[in-house]
């Protein structure tokens, strides 16, 4: 790409805003970005671009070939630097050592246009892969203030900068932790005039020079502008693909108008999905994206949902629009279009429609109208059914002969069936995934001839490999309920591991779903979670942990006598038993322990892979499992990992720069102290807010704040409350505060809401209003007290969160149904007293 030239000519109007402040939060390092974007003096917003994403995406609108892999980068890190030495061992180095990698950059910018300077910070999500008290970097014509300069909340002891290597070499006085921490430190640089990096050039405008910031980062410059990894083999690349697609979707084609919102956002969504994995194949990153699915079909199972297209009346409505459905349910129904035409055709008929609308504006029907003209399928009528209506259906599925007999319906958590009909690209595998079946469901039922892919089954009556899957990979945006016969195949095919990590994922998800709708039992879906004992994906196990905290928290309403024995069943279900005393550090000698444990089960697996303390040969994964497990058990109330908690959170307090506790295992620490704060016996408490107040990172601050409403002590939660109140506390970390609140302070929580809602409304936007009452009134779940939230809000309702109060009194109303559902199992307590004995 071209540099700008130093004087350029440009037309427009607008007032002069100096200083401008840019901020740029991508997911990506810059090492081969593209330049020449610009900040100008009367205004405009700057996005740095980034050029191996943004030239797959280009290939694949306009070249009408599929977007070439690129070379993975290094799987295996080059050797680590000795732990001692001094900086100057890095000097004379051709590449950046390998033993620390970013993950995600917040870049702040604030240039001043009349001095011709900037000032910056930038905050980088690091991961530490291998031994070493050195971060080493890129910088070029910058200063650094040193004294900013934290990592984990660490200071460096040495800062050292070497001017012919381009690089800043940071030293620790000790290791570094292992596992994911962040970076931050303020920075000040020259608007240059040698086109390099964040430089200066000059535009006229109504006959007056002006100065305008711009930027030229290939191959080897965005140093010049920010302290950074800049070498391309640093790059992730999910957020700044996304921003890059608006290259194509949002600016070369504008939507119309605001209704048309999910053209951008939706496609921008999926794209970034198909670019990144196009490039990085073993990211797994649609497995990831389910995470977007997931969000998106529960939000959209609510009658206060919203088709993807919502006539926008007033631009005020449109922050609303901004949610899972347009971002979520947009990429993931494009994610179905395309499995369904394929990709070859899909891709060829969306790079003729980006022709034929460059430079202009277009509608949802000028897509549907361009892929059906391209493609000759019937694109319209099909997605037309996705866009224009809310919801999605549930597929019912029953196995008659050599037919599966299929059936559809509107899917609400609240258990009723909506008037809502799709036409549906079915995909189906029969014991194996080497064939699949494609069909399209075009009415309210049909049946499926399966003798084509039915080889693959073996033979139904003798078990065997039988079992039958549909919405093979979850490329589809519905959800599927089996009859006895095939859903049983199911957990077999899952307790012999012969079925893919996304369609574990969509099972146990389907089920959930269908459990809150009171469509299946809780006694099946415990069944269903039993099944995926042995489970040791950390995608899966993500999915399977929030089903189990959803679970238990429901049974604390549903039933009381019970919920002990069932958060008992879900810790069992989490990890295996045995496992549990590795992961409390009880005992490392498996040999003495467990001397017949074969080295290649999975509690082998997990003995070597978890523990409080992070493993030096464990991959990114792993660490991310650790605190989601260790949460999830404190939570659950499991008395020996709260105690182990509790342990190293004392040791924590007084040594902050301990290894028994680096911050992604700080959470579960933190509530495990706070499980036994009162009133009068607050000491962990008092610590906690130490901590929070001594920090000056802005993660450990979330992390604290998170944790101090998980109490059950009232006072103690009125407490953290109200320093929502006062300036500790930024307004957009509030959420945080919030989102600690548990079942048994509910009332109190609901109290202060009502007290207060007044000086909230003062002191928060009407945005954040929204979140306020989410957080509150979703933890209740009984008909009368939706009916009491409704009294209070009927007179202070705002449109800004009209649609979130709507949402969270229907998420009070289905969990109250689902209450009556459980209650109404007679074989629940049987199932659950037989799961917990089994071996």
């Amino acid at each position: 790409m071209q540099r700008a030239s130093t004087t350029a000519r440009a037309a427009g109007s607008g007032a002069v805003l100096l200083p401008l402040l840019v901020f740029v939060s991508v997911s990506v390092l810059p090492g081969a970005s593209g330049g020449g974007d610009a900040v100008s003096s009367h205004g405009g917003r700057k996005t740095v671009g980034f050029g191996g994403e943004a030239r797959g995406v280009a290939r694949y609108l306009n070249k009408g070939a599929n977007v070439e892999a690129a070379s993975p980068p290094r799987s295996t890190p080059a050797p680590a630097p000795p732990v001692a030495g001094s900086p100057a061992q890095f000097r004379g180095q051709a590449r950046l050592p390998r033993f620390a990698a970013p993950r995600r950059y917040d870049l702040r910018i604030r240039p001043d246009l009349v001095a011709c300077t900037f000032a910056g910070s930038v905050v980088v999500t690091v991961a530490v892969s291998a031994p070493t008290r050195f971060l080493v970097l890129n910088a070029a014509d910058l200063s650094v203030d040193r004294a900013s300069i934290r990592f984990r909340d660490l200071a460096p002891k040495e800062v050292e900068f070497f001017e012919d290597d381009e690089i800043l070499v940071l030293g620790f006085s000790n290791e570094l932790p292992l596992g994911e921490g962040v970076f931050s430190m303020k920075f000040n640089g020259t608007l240059n005039d040698q086109m390099r990096g964040f430089y200066r050039s000059k535009y006229q405008y109504k006959g007056k020079m002006m100065n305008m910031a711009v930027t030229q980062f290939e191959s080897v410059d965005a140093r010049r502008c920010f302290p950074c990894w800049d070498e391309p083999s640093f790059k992730i690349a999910i957020t700044v693909a996304h921003e890059l697609a608006h290259q194509w979707f949002g600016n070369l084609v504008t939507m119309e108008w605001w209704t048309h919102l999910w053209l951008n956002e939706g496609f921008a969504t999926w794209m970034s999905n198909l670019a990144v994995d196009s490039f990085f194949p073993q990211w797994n990153i649609w497995t990831q994206f389910l995470d977007d699915t997931t969000a998106g079909l529960k939000l959209d199972s609510l009658e206060e949902s919203h088709p993807i297209e919502v006539e926008i009346h007033h631009a005020s409505e449109v922050d609303e629009i901004f949610d899972a459905i347009s971002y979520d349910k947009g990429a993931s129904v494009i994610r179905m279009l395309q499995n369904y035409l394929g990709a070859e055709r899909f891709q060829k008929a969306l790079a003729s429609y980006i022709r034929k609308f460059a430079y202009s504006n277009a509608k949802t029907e000028d897509l549907w109208a361009v892929l059906e003209e391209k493609s000759g399928e019937p694109v319209k009528n099909l997605m037309t059914t996705w866009t224009k209506q809310q919801g999605y259906p549930v597929i019912n599925a029953k196995l008659k002969g050599n037919y599966l007999e299929l059936e559809q319906a509107q899917f609400l958590l609240d258990g009723s069936s909506g008037p809502g009909m799709w036409i549906v690209p079915i995909t189906a595998g029969c014991g194996s995934y080497a064939t699949q079946k494609k069909f399209l469901l075009k009415g309210r039922s049909d049946r499926m001839d399966v003798r084509d892919i039915a080889s693959q089954c073996g033979i139904e009556e003798k078990g065997g490999n039988f079992w039958i899957k549909l919405n093979i990979n979850q490329t589809g945006f519905y959800r599927v309920q089996y009859d006895d016969k095939l859903a049983a195949a199911l957990q077999n095919a899952l307790q012999a591991k012969k079925l893919s990590v996304m369609d574990k994922i969509g099972i146990v998800e389907d089920s959930h779903a269908l459990s809150m709708a009171c469509k299946q039992t809780l006694t099946s879906l415990l069944r269903l979670l039993y099944a995926y004992r042995e489970e040791a994906d950390y995608s899966v196990l993500s999915h399977i942990n929030t089903v189990s905290l959803s679970v238990a928290k429901i049974s604390v309403d549903a039933t009381p006598g019970l919920v002990g024995d069932i958060k008992q069943l879900l810790i069992k279900l989490l990890l295996p038993p045995a496992v549990l005393s590795v992961l409390l550090s009880v005992c490392y000698d498996l040999s003495s322990v467990f001397p017949t444990l074969p080295h290649d089960s999975v509690l082998a697996l997990f003995f070597r892979k978890l523990g409080w303390d992070p493993k030096k040969s464990e991959s990114h994964l792993d660490a991310l499992l650790r605190p989601v497990l260790l949460v999830a058990l404190v939570k659950l109330g499991h008395d020996k990992t709260i105690d182990e908690g509790v342990r190293r959170f004392g040791i924590f307090v007084h040594d902050r720069n301990t290894s028994l506790l680096p911050p992604d295992t700080r959470k579960a620490a933190y509530l495990a102290a706070m499980q036994n704060v009162t009133s009068s016996y607050r000491s962990a408490y008092n610590d906690l807010l130490k901590v929070y107040r001594e920090s000056d990172e802005a993660e450990e601050k979330g992390r604290v704040l998170s944790t101090l409403c998980y109490c059950k002590d009232k006072n103690i939660v009125l407490e953290s409350l109200n320093l929502l109140f006062t300036n500790e506390v930024r307004s957009q970390d509030a959420y945080y505060v919030l989102q600690g609140l548990g079942i048994e302070t509910r009332e109190t929580a609901w109290l202060w809401l009502k007290s207060n809602w007044d000086h909230i409304t003062k002191k928060y936007s009407d945005t954040q209003e929204g979140g306020f009452i989410r957080y509150v009134v979703t933890l209740f779940s009984s008909n009368e007290k939706a009916a009491e939230f409704s009294r209070f809000f009927a007179s202070r309702k705002k449109p800004e969160f009209e649609r979130t109060l709507k949402q969270s009194l229907e998420n009070v109303q289905i969990n109250a149904r689902w209450i009556q559902g459980i209650r109404s199992e007679s074989r629940l307590a049987q199932t659950v007293q037989e799961l917990l004995h089994r071996p």
